[in-house]
C-alpha cells in the first residue's frame, strides 16, 4: 500500500495513574474541495410537528444547499411507518436545486418511527450507480440520521438496529454515519452507539439554531474529509475498556488482532488516543482522499526523549477522556437518583488535577474540561436534584441525561457540536449560554471551514428572522453564499452562479416497488451478522 500524508506518533508519558502511551494521528491538509454525497434520513413521525421541529429541519436542509455544488449529490429519505426515498444521488445543479427545495417543502409529519427501514433505504442510495457519474474521481458519502423519538415500528431492538447498520457500512465502504437526536425523547444510547459504529458524531438539538449549526458542521466535515475508514490495528485481544476508548472496537480471533475504528479524519484535525503502556507498536490504515490511495503504516514507540509539548499533549487528552467517563458516571447517577457524595468527592480531585495541569500548560482544551466540571457540579446540586416527582421534573432529568450523554461522546470521540441546555434547566442553561459565547468551547474539534459554515448559516437565521419557523419555499436557493473570503486558501469557492431552474418533474418520490422498505430483507433473524471488521 502507498504511504499517506497522515502524521502519526506513539510515545510514553506520565499520568496520575502511571505511565501510558499516547497515539497521535493528524490528518493532512486538503489542497482541494472534496465532492460529497449527502444522505439525509429524516424522521417524519407525528411528533416531529411539535415545537416546529420538522419546520426547523426543512429550513436547514434547504439552506445547506447553498454550500453544495453541481459536483455534489444529495439523497433524502423520510421515514415514519415505513421509509420512502424522495430522491437518491440527485446532482445539486442549479436546475435541480428548486426541485430539491420543492420536495423538502412538501414533507409532512405523520405516523410512527420505523428507524430500521430508513437504514435499509440508505443502503440503496449509497450503492446506487446512476448513468452519469460525478466529475470528481471519488465522492465522499455521508449519512445523517435525525429523529426525535424511539424506534416503535419495524425492528426496534437496539442490538438488531446496530447489526443492520454494520451490514450497511460493510456493503458501502467509505460511508460515515452521524446521528442527531431532536429533543428529550430520543433514544440517546442507540443514537450514540450508531454514531460510534458508523464513524460519525452524535449530536443533540433543541431548536433551529442548533439544527443549522449541526448540519453545517457535518457538511463541512464531509467537504474537508482527508481520510476515511481509518482504523488502528493492535496485536492481541483488547476491549474498549482496556484501550481506554469509546471508538468502536472489534476483535478478530483468527488473526488475533484488535481493531479500533476511527472513521473519517477531517483536514486540520487530529485524533489522540491514550493506550496501555504495554503497547509498543500499532498499525494505522485507511484510505487517503487527498491522494486517492489506500495506506497502511506501522507506528512504533518513540525511543528517544519525549518533548515537553508531547507530554502536555498526552496529559490534556488523558484528562479529556477522564472527564468524558466522569460525565457518564454523573449521568447514570442522575438517572438512578443515587446519592452524589462519592461523585462530588471524586470530582473535586479531578478538578484540582486539571487546574494544576492547566497552570503548567494552558492548553485551550482545559477551559472546556473545567466548564464540564462546573456543569456536573451544578447538576449534582442537592437542592436542584432533590427527589423528582412531577412529570415536568422527569423531563428535566431526561434532558440533562441526554445532554450529558452527548457531551461525553463529544469529548471522547472528538467530533460533533457540543449541545446546549434549554431554559428547562435554568442553572445549567446559564452556564451553557456562557459557554456558547466562546466558540472554541462549542466547536473545539471543528476545523476552519466547519466553523465558518456554521457561523454563516446560523447568522442567516437572525437576518431572515425565522427562528422557530420555516422560510418560504424556494427562498434557500434564490441566492448564493460567497464563502471565498472565509475558506482556507487551499480550498476554492464552493458556490456557483445561480441559473434559473426548470420546473419539471416536481415529484421526485422514488417509485420502486411500493415505495417502502422491509428491513428484514437485509438482516433476517435467522442470519447472524458478526461484528464488522472494516476492510
Amino acid at each position: 500500500m502507498a504511504s499517506s500524508g497522515i502524521f502519526t506518533s506513539l510515545f510514553s508519558f506520565q499520568t496520575p495513574r502511571g505511565e501510558s502511551k499516547c497515539l497521535r494521528i493528524k490528518a493532512p491538509i486538503r489542497q482541494n474541495r472534496q465532492s460529497v454525497h449527502f444522505t439525509m434520513l429524516l424522521d417524519t413521525s407525528g411528533s416531529m410537528d411539535d415545537e416546529n421541529r420538522l419546520k426547523n429541519v426543512k429550513w436547514s436542509l434547504k439552506h445547506i444547499l447553498k454550500y453544495l455544488t453541481a459536483e455534489d449529490k444529495i439523497s433524502l429519505i423520510e421515514f415514519h411507518e415505513n421509509a420512502h426515498i424522495l430522491f437518491k444521488q440527485k446532482e445539486v445543479t442549479p436546475e435541480n436545486k428548486i426541485l430539491i427545495e420543492h420536495t423538502i417543502e412538501r414533507i409532512k409529519a405523520d405516523g410512527g418511527t420505523n428507524l430500521s427501514s430508513s437504514i435499509v433505504a440508505a443502503r440503496e442510495c449509497l450503492l446506487y450507480q446512476p448513468d452519469t457519474s460525478a466529475t470528481s474521481p471519488y465522492m465522499k458519502h455521508g449519512v445523517v440520521l435525525l429523529t426525535d423519538g424511539h424506534a416503535n415500528e419495524g425492528i426496534t431492538e437496539p442490538l438488531e438496529i446496530n447489526r443492520i447498520l454494520s451490514r450497511v457500512i460493510q456493503d458501502s465502504s467509505g460511508a460515515s454515519f452521524a446521528c442527531i437526536g431532536y429533543g428529550v425523547h430520543h433514544n440517546s444510547e442507540l443514537m450514540r452507539s450508531m454514531a460510534t459504529e458508523g464513524g460519525g458524531s452524535y449530536n443533540v438539538v433543541q431548536n433551529l439554531e442548533d439544527v443549522a449549526e449541526v448540519f453545517a458542521n457535518i457538511l463541512g466535515g464531509l467537504i474537508t474529509c482527508s481520510a476515511q475508514q481509518v482504523e488502528i490495528i493492535i496485536s492481541g485481544k483488547y476491549t474498549a475498556k482496556n484501550l481506554n476508548t469509546t471508538f468502536a472496537v472489534h476483535f478478530n480471533e483468527e488473526l488475533n488482532q484488535t481493531r479500533i475504528f476511527l472513521g473519517d479524519l477531517q483536514s486540520e484535525n487530529e485524533v489522540v488516543l491514550i493506550l496501555p503502556n504495554e503497547i509498543d507498536s500499532v498499525t494505522v490504515k485507511g484510505y487517503d482522499l487527498c491522494n486517492l490511495n489506500a495506506f497502511e503504516e506501522i507506528v512504533e514507540n518513540f525511543s528517544g526523549i519525549v518533548t515537553e509539548d508531547e507530554k502536555k499533549l498526552g496529559l490534556v487528552n488523558y484528562f479529556r477522556l477522564e472527564t468524558a467517563y466522569f460525565i457518564d458516571d454523573v449521568r447514570q447517577a442522575l438517572i438512578s437518583r443515587t446519592q452524589f457524595e462519592e461523585l462530588r468527592n471524586r470530582l473535586v480531585i479531578l478538578r484540582e488535577q486539571i487546574q494544576i495541569a492547566n497552570t503548567d500548560s494552558e492548553h485551550p482544551l482545559y477551559a472546556l474540561l473545567l466548564e464540564e466540571i462546573l456543569e456536573m457540579e451544578t447538576a449534582m446540586n442537592p437542592v436542584a436534584n432533590n427527589l423528582r416527582q412531577t412529570q415536568a421534573e422527569e423531563l428535566i432529568a431526561m434532558e440533562t441525561s441526554h445532554v450529558f450523554s452527548q457531551h461525553s461522546a463529544y469529548l471522547s470521540l472528538g467530533r460533533g457540536v457540543r449541545s446546549h441546555f434549554t431554559p428547562n434547566t435554568p442553572n445549567l442553561r446559564q452556564l451553557s449560554r456562557q459557554a456558547s459565547g466562546v466558540p472554541q468551547l462549542q466547536a473545539t474539534f471543528s476545523n476552519t471551514l466547519q466553523r465558518h459554515i456554521s457561523q454563516d448559516l446560523t447568522s442567516q437565521i437572525d437576518e431572515s428572522n425565522v427562528v422557530g419557523a420555516v422560510g418560504a419555499a424556494g427562498a434557500a436557493g434564490s441566492d448564493t453564499v460567497d464563502m471565498s473570503n472565509v475558506l482556507p486558501r487551499s480550498l476554492p469557492r464552493i458556490t456557483r452562479n445561480f441559473v434559473p431552474p426548470i420546473l419539471e418533474n416536481l415529484d421526485a418520490r422514488n417509485e420502486d416497488a411500493d415505495g417502502t422498505y422491509d428491513e428484514t430483507m437485509l438482516c433476517p433473524a435467522y442470519i447472524p451478522v458478526s461484528p464488522i471488521i472494516h476492510q
